[in-house]
């Protein structure tokens, strides 16, 4: 390996009039979206920021909402509630 970390982050990505992401990490070129939300059962809106991705010309991988559910479920096509005590 050069020394070089393959993941980066950016702690938040604004598009144009779109919502911010929260976290989005970037490997070998895919994205992988994260939001971060306080409650127990997220809904659409948690997962609405996503959304300015599909406009880009890049991979989108599995991403999720980081929040108080007690055990993981999907939101939508690739996107889960993640339970803050699995980080």
């Amino acid at each position: 390996m050069s020394g070089q970390n393959p993941v980066r982050s950016a702690a938040a990505l604004h598009i144009g009039r779109d919502p911010v992401i929260d976290l989005l990490i970037v490997q070998d070129g895919t994205l992988y979206p994260l939001e971060f939300r306080k409650s127990a059962s997220p809904g659409r809106d948690a997962i609405r920021p996503f959304g300015a991705l599909r406009r880009l010309d890049r991979t989108v991988g599995p991403g999720g909402v980081i929040c108080l559910v007690g055990s993981s479920r999907p939101l939508d096509e690739g996107l889960l509630a993640i339970p803050v005590g699995a980080i």
